[in-house]
């Protein structure tokens, strides 16, 4: 059964009228230490979450696009992988004195680490209320021409088990 938080529930039932923006959440640590971890969030507009003092950038240069296929007759799902364009252009985090997102990477580490993507609507005020709809890892990044590409694998290949045929 799919059971949305109820800030986001709450959200959807004040108006009939809701624009929709996906949230990416890149999950970093510092490249000299494991136990500096930071998030870092972008959409393709500016919000601010009240409720967990976060600030999500909008820098992104459009919305992720996650392909799927699901092939009954052979019984087999898949979730392709995807990237996320960030403008790097001059911005300030809370508690980083930074010009470029390119100049974060250099002191932080994207590789192999968690990147989500929640769905956030008008009235929801904190992270934990926002729809998470994919869970994937970052693979790399790539910049040109002022834009930093992050490519995104699925990671469902490090949950996958095999199970018996039989008990």
């Amino acid at each position: 059964m799919f059971t949305a938080a109820s800030g986001f529930t709450a959200a959807l039932n004040k108006s009939t009228a809701q624009d929709f923006l996906l949230i990416v959440e890149i999950k970093t640590n510092k490249t000299v230490s494991a136990y500096n971890a930071v998030s870092v969030y972008f959409s393709t507009k500016d919000i601010y979450l009240a409720d967990s003092s976060l600030y999500v950038h909008g820098l992104l240069t459009k919305p992720p696009v996650i392909s799927e296929n699901l092939d009954i007759a052979n019984h087999k799902a898949s979730i392709g992988g995807f990237s996320v364009s960030i403008v790097d252009t001059p911005f300030v985090m809370s508690g980083f004195s930074l010009s470029k997102f390119s100049e974060f990477l250099d002191n932080y580490n994207i590789y192999n680490r968690g990147v989500n993507v929640f769905l956030w609507t008008e009235g929801v005020t904190d992270i934990d209320d926002c729809l998470k709809i994919y869970s994937g890892l970052s693979s790399g990044y790539k910049i040109s021409n002022d834009v930093v590409s992050i490519d995104v694998e699925n990671s469902t290949s490090t949950i996958h088990k095999v199970l018996p045929q039989s008990i």
